[in-house]
């Protein structure tokens, strides 16, 4: 069973999962949309990587073999985190759902309303 553990606040329609001690003063690089979305194996570990992971045709890649970048359904809002515990306790699995209004709600919302997508 999962519990909700919080929320977490999207300001760029994307999110990376990473390990904090390996983000660095390098990871900054503006966004070079000269190279926007192309395909590779893995990206560079900055934020033109995390940009070029979630505009490629998959949606999503790895950053520099050390984090997992990956676009939002709705783009930029706040999204609710759910966390299953194992028997100590302990954190076994995260989820974020992108898509927190139930499919019925659909009609209520306007697609290029973010507001409504905040939890």
């Amino acid at each position: 069973m999962s519990k909700k553990i919080g929320s977490i606040a999207v300001d760029s329609g994307q999110i990376m999962i990473i390990d904090p001690c390996y983000i660095n003063a390098d990871f900054a690089k503006e966004f070079d949309h000269s190279t926007k979305g192309q395909d590779q194996e893995s990206y560079e570990m900055n934020y033109d990587g995390c940009c070029n992971a979630t505009l490629s045709s998959k949606g999503y890649g790895t950053i520099g073999d050390l984090a997992i970048a990956c676009g939002t359904l709705y783009g930029d809002g706040e999204y609710p985190v759910y966390a299953e515990f194992d028997r100590n306790g302990r954190v076994r699995t995260l989820t974020i759902d992108f898509d927190p209004v139930p499919e019925e709600d659909y009609d209520d919302y306007e697609d290029d309303d973010d507001e409504h997508w905040e939890d």
